[in-house]
C-alpha cells in the first residue's frame, strides 16, 4: 500500500466518523446524550480507530526488517 492510499483510508475513516457522530448529536442541542447514543459513539470510535490501525499496519508491514 502506498502512503497516499493509506492517507486516503485514514481520511475516509475520519470522514465516516464525523458523518456518523454528527447524526447522533445535533449541534447546539441542549438535550442530554442517551445511553444508546453513547453506545453508538463508542462503536463509531472503534470502527474509526480500527480502520486507521489497519492502514498503519499495512504501511509498517512494507518496511524492510
Amino acid at each position: 500500500m502506498s502512503v497516499s492510499t493509506a492517507l486516503e483510508k485514514v481520511e475516509k475513516a475520519v470522514e465516516d466518523f464525523r458523518t456518523e457522530t454528527n447524526m447522533l448529536f445535533a449541534k447546539g442541542s441542549s438535550d442530554p446524550a442517551r445511553v444508546c447514543d453513547l453506545e453508538e459513539l463508542s462503536r463509531q470510535t472503534y470502527y474509526a480507530l480500527s480502520s486507521i490501525e489497519a492502514a498503519i499496519k499495512e504501511l509498517v508491514d512494507q518496511v524492510p526488517q
